[in-house]
């Protein structure tokens, strides 16, 4: 058995972004809680897009609870979502996501790099705000 799961989010509202980042043995249920925690907030918004970093994560999903977790996030959001994944096998399961998530591709990006992945999503945006300065702002979790 892996490290504990664990989950800690911003939401910066000023930016329409949540950073959210994951560590440790992530299980589809862990995935719903954090989620249904982040949509509890009274700073929620499904519109705001988000940064999900899941370079620490050990994943323990199989593919079926994987696609009923994306199934859910399409239920809730609308914004764009940068996933952030150095593993090859972390790589290779967001890419599923992605193509589940958004087919065209216009709404969801995997990235290796972080900085590349806050660079598409302020670019989405038209480049009104920072997305980096949200990385420093109080965490949730």
């Amino acid at each position: 058995m892996g490290k504990k799961a664990e989950h800690e989010f911003t939401i910066d509202v000023e930016r329409s972004l949540i950073r959210r980042r994951w560590r440790g043995e992530v299980t589809a249920r862990f995935v719903l809680n954090a989620t249904s925690e982040i949509q509890a907030h009274p700073d929620f918004d499904g519109s705001f897009d988000i940064l999900s970093d899941y370079r620490e994560v050990e994943l323990s999903i199989t593919p079926a609870e994987a696609r009923a977790v994306m199934d859910t996030v399409k239920g809730w959001h609308s914004g764009r979502i940068a996933m952030v994944a150095n593993s090859d096998i972390l790589y290779g399961m967001a890419r599923l996501g992605q193509v589940h998530l958004d087919p065209d591709m216009s709404k969801v990006r995997v990235f290796r790099d972080e900085g590349e992945a806050r660079s598409w999503l302020l670019e989405g945006r038209g480049g009104e705000r920072e997305v980096g300065r949200a990385m420093d702002r109080k965490q949730h979790g």
